[in-house]
């Protein structure tokens, strides 16, 4: 499959950055379609890690406001999510997590520890945005402070455990939004907890 790039032009640049493009893309049946245009949103790619204790049969998560969703929903806008953060230049992945984890929840982890979900284009049809998801088993590591986020970066996390259980009943009631979240606890108990 091919693409004819038109034309492109930033409308803004900044924290995230917007493009508009115009294109013809080749349709399955081999012929291009009509100029069409489409507006890209870029933003930096990310990682998310679900912490998880095998023993304790928990999972720690964050909540913190998330204006986007308080725009839309206001009873909503404290988010419940697995840590997050977005990976700065010049860092790998893995080591984003390790930092994530630590500034969000305290936990210091190891990198041979963090069990690889794959990565995940969470809005493709409108947003460049790559998350790479991970799983820790904080069963035997140790806590380095509360965690809480950064004051530097306007950060005010809390950290909440819950037990898998718990988890499963939440879910079913839709109390858990964020589809990052969803999607590792999902693996987590279809994975982890039937062994």
């Amino acid at each position: 499959m091919n693409i004819k790039i038109l034309k492109e032009k930033d409308i803004f640049k900044g924290f995230i950055s917007l493009r508009q493009v115009e294109l013809q893309f080749e349709k399955f049946d081999g012929s291009w379609s009509e100029p069409v245009q489409r507006l890209v949103v870029h933003r930096s790619d990310a990682v998310a890690v679900l912490i998880y204790n095998r023993a304790l049969r928990n999972v720690t998560m964050v909540r913190q406001f998330r204006y986007p969703v308080y725009s839309m929903e206001p009873e909503h806008g404290w988010s419940l999510e697995i840590v997050a953060g977005v990976i700065d230049a010049g860092e790998n992945p893995a080591a984003t997590a390790i930092r994530e984890v630590e500034e969000e929840t305290g936990f210091v982890i190891a990198a041979e520890k963090l069990i690889s979900l794959g990565r995940i284009y969470p809005s493709p049809g409108a947003f460049s945005e790559r998350i790479y998801l991970y799983a820790v088993d904080v069963s035997d590591c140790r806590r380095h402070g509360a965690g809480g986020g950064l004051a530097h970066e306007h950060e005010d996390v809390r950290v909440e455990a819950f037990g898998w259980d718990e988890l499963s009943r939440m879910m079913a009631r839709h109390e858990i939004e964020d589809a990052k979240s969803l999607i590792t606890l999902q693996w987590l108990l279809t994975t982890i907890r039937e062994r």
